[in-house]
């Protein structure tokens, strides 16, 4: 970054947790990111949307501290964690060593053990990354970035591997975590329900900019069968230049 990264600025209620200003990127002469802006509250849920390419990943990983060579200015929390679709579990680790990895703690033990009970893995924490399910895999990854008590959690396509009913067990257990413990979210996805019934708020992006922006009502109303959910849908599907579904 041609800036340094600096903990986003204020403690008080309401203070935003992650800022990102004039955030450019370019690829071989290809400019993915152009001067993007983004601004989310403490304990938000933001989503964002948009076409393969469009730049989502890559501003993800521009947050994340994974690209130095991007241009523009990022704060963000001290604690920030990432999940990616692609696990990354180390396959000569067992489940409880791949969620400690890098967790520097005495109690790490317990941190673990308290991690991998939230995503309902207990009795896998001995078992090897390569007799894990999809299902098993996307949750271990989960606990590997719960286990650092994030402030800003960053979630690259999470379930975008996982079969349909298991993504759905995936997008409840998301949510239900995200109750509890109130960290500050940034997701990308393809999926326009999984948007809409996780997030806070949900931008779409186009060209490397944040054009469109959605703001969702109480999560207990956001439900496939509301009248807002098939509205806010299709008003984001033609967003994205999908009509008629």
């Amino acid at each position: 970054m041609s800036s340094p990264r600096e903990p986003a600025p204020g403690t008080g209620r309401g203070a935003p947790a992650l800022v990102a200003q004039g955030i450019c990127r370019s690829f071989g002469g290809r400019e993915v990111l152009r001067a993007l802006n983004l601004t989310i509250g403490r304990g938000e849920f933001v989503a964002i949307l948009g076409r393969s390419g469009c730049g989502k990943s890559t501003l993800l990983r521009i947050l994340a501290d994974l690209d130095p060579e991007a241009v523009g200015k990022v704060e963000v929390p001290a604690r920030v964690a990432v999940a990616f679709q692609d696990a990354r579990l180390l396959p000569w680790k067992r489940v409880a060593a791949n969620v400690g990895l890098g967790v520097r703690d005495p109690d790490v033990e317990a941190r673990v053990a308290r991690a991998l009970a939230d995503v309902g893995m207990t009795d896998r924490h001995r078992a090897w990354p390569s007799t894990l399910s999809g299902g098993e895999t996307a949750r271990v990854a989960l606990a590997r970035a719960l286990v650092r008590e994030p402030e800003l959690l960053l979630l690259d396509e999470p379930f975008g591997s996982l079969d349909a009913l298991t993504r759905l067990r995936m997008q409840e257990l998301l949510a239900t975590l995200c109750a509890r413990y109130r960290p500050t979210v940034l997701m990308v996805t393809h999926d326009v329900d999984e948007a809409l019934l996780l997030a806070d708020r949900v931008v779409v992006m186009v060209d490397g900019v944040l054009e469109h922006e959605v703001t969702m009502g109480a999560a207990a109303s956001r439900t496939r069968s509301g009248d807002r959910f098939g509205v806010l849908r299709e008003q984001l599907l033609g967003m994205l230049g999908v009509h008629g579904h």
